[in-house]
């Protein structure tokens, strides 16, 4: 049995004790990492694959008849809904002298970030204040006259815009064109 002793390589009680530091004293020069894993590899590939059915799962709402998009897990609808040939949308242009038009950067026509102003020129078309909208824009156009000294007319409109043409023929007129509101740039007045 002792020759069995000698030739194994665990250390014996004695041998283990004394490369323990003192009780109370850690060793600062060396670090143990925890001898099990935090999670086995089956826990791991379990976790894996629940987080990949929870990311895919809501794609079953593409067949309910009423799909419920929920954060933070979604069915992607921007993705699957159909759209129609065409999108609407409201806008605002200045036109010269001359009818030459042009599109009015966002920081003139409202405040906030692009979806932000788009949407208050949607929320004015739908409501009924194109003629307000236009009269506050005419008042900034004129107040910067330096940027804009052509623009003689602002207009609200919605363009209804052919979604294949613009995004295979680069065609960026509108089919269809519905002015709601037109004012001039000196007066400010529709």
């Amino acid at each position: 049995m002792t020759a069995a002793r000698q030739q194994s390589s665990r250390p014996t009680a004695k041998q283990h004790a004394a490369q323990r530091p003192a009780a109370g004293l850690r060793s600062a020069t060396r670090f143990q990492a925890p001898s099990a894993p935090l999670l086995s590899r089956r826990g791991a590939s379990l976790f894996g694959l629940v987080l990949i059915l929870a990311v895919v799962y809501p794609v079953v709402e593409n067949w309910s008849r009423r799909p419920r998009d929920n954060f933070p897990l979604s069915y992607y609808p921007m993705f699957s809904q159909k759209r129609g040939e065409t999108v609407k949308v409201a806008y605002v242009i200045g036109v010269d002298r001359d009818g030459n038009e042009q599109h009015l950067p966002r920081r003139v026509i409202g405040s906030g970030g692009h979806n932000q102003v788009r949407r208050q020129i949607n929320r004015a078309v739908k409501r009924g204040w194109s003629d307000e909208l236009c009269r506050e824009v005419a008042s900034r156009v004129a107040a910067r006259r330096e940027k804009y000294p052509d623009v003689t007319t602002i207009k609200v409109v919605r363009g209804s815009f052919g979604i294949a043409d613009f995004m295979h023929h680069q065609i960026s007129t509108p089919r269809k064109r519905v002015t709601h509101a037109t004012c001039s740039v000196r007066s400010g007045e529709a």
